[in-house]
């Protein structure tokens, strides 16, 4: 008998079936190697202070974070959602990465 998929590879196939392009899935993987029982509220807005992007993209962490853990309790794989008190990043001037202008012909 084969062995059951991860839950994070279940993960993937639901976000295809629902019609999620591939990079939003990379998105949502590339921070996701943490098992679920180990993410609390503070390790995650630790580990966010740490990374070195724009406001868009800390948050976008965070809610991709949150559709996973959502998806995991519908699916009975866990019982909370930790991040569920976690804020979104408030937008400060002089922090956001630099815009990349392009030339128009």
């Amino acid at each position: 008998m084969a062995s059951p998929l991860p839950p994070r590879l279940r993960y993937v196939i639901h976000l295809r079936d629902i019609g999620i392009g591939a990079a939003h899935i990379h998105l949502s993987l590339r921070h996701s190697d943490v098992p679920a029982a180990k993410v609390t509220a503070d390790s995650f807005t630790t580990w966010r202070a740490k990374q070195k992007k724009a406001t868009k993209t800390l948050n976008q962490y965070l809610d991709s974070a949150n559709a996973m853990l959502n998806w995991m309790i519908k699916k009975g794989r866990t019982s909370v959602n930790p991040l569920v008190t976690v804020e979104k990043v408030k937008f400060v001037p002089g922090l956001e990465a630099p815009s990349i202008s392009r030339r128009r012909s």
